[in-house]
């Protein structure tokens, strides 16, 4: 499922507010790192030639397996792993781009 859940088992109650707290800023504060890096800057781009395989699935390219880049991490990957399209600002605010 989406949700996951779990049991926080202490021996004191405050212990376990503070640890839910820290888990709650954690989350928040990872979202909000996410959607800062989604389509802000351009990434630096693997040189394919330093990539004989994809850098998410490990096929390795070939002729038919052809290699792309992510526009949004750069990373050297096949088409089944970058079948995505995102918006990106750096790239083309008005068209979905190959994302990983």
């Amino acid at each position: 499922s989406p949700a996951k859940s779990f049991v926080i088992l202490m021996s004191k109650e405050s212990d376990q507010t503070e640890w839910m707290d820290a888990i709650n800023s954690a989350i928040v504060l990872q979202r909000e790192r996410i959607s800062a890096e989604i389509g802000s800057i351009a990434p630096i781009w693997t040189p394919d030639a330093t990539s004989s395989l994809c850098l998410l699935c490990e096929k390795h390219f070939t002729i038919i397996n052809r290699r792309h880049h992510c526009r949004n991490c750069g990373k050297v990957v096949c088409d089944q792993c970058s079948h995505h399209r995102f918006l990106l600002e750096h790239v083309d605010a008005t068209n979905a781009v190959r994302v990983c």
